[in-house]
């Protein structure tokens, strides 16, 4: 048993080689990862990815864990907080995806709060998804 344990570290201390399908981690955008050969045990090892998901992953092991078979990454390293409207243009999609800001109103999707944020000057969170 003890020796199972062990073997099934060492092969996933050797599958940590990263394979990028793209031109390398410097690209800007989004990057997918290959997740083949990553067992389930991961090291501890602090070698940090930042999903598109706006997570960190400690390791590339665990994203693959997290989101399973091909994922995307953001960036190599830590994820950093940014504005949550920062994500949003001028323009605003047409989806109905209702939001209840915190001061009151149903918005029509998140960007359309964000919107109104730009326009008033005023902080408005989300309080919670659908109508308020």
């Amino acid at each position: 048993m003890k020796l199972e344990v062990l073997l099934r570290l060492i092969l996933v201390l050797s599958v940590q080689t990263l394979h990028v399908w793209a031109a390398g981690s410097d690209q800007h955008g989004p990057v997918e990862i290959y997740c083949e050969g990553h067992g389930r045990f991961c090291t501890l090892e602090w070698d940090p990815f930042c999903g598109v998901d706006g997570h960190t992953y400690s390791n590339q092991c665990f994203l693959c864990q997290r989101n399973g078979g091909n994922v995307k990454v953001a960036h190599k390293g830590e994820c950093r907080k940014t504005d949550p409207c920062e994500m949003y243009g001028r323009l605003c999609p047409t989806e109905v995806d209702p939001v209840c800001g915190s001061d009151g109103h149903t918005y029509k999707n998140r960007c359309s709060l964000c919107q109104r944020m730009r326009l008033t000057h005023k902080k408005v969170k989300v309080v919670h998804k659908g109508w308020c």
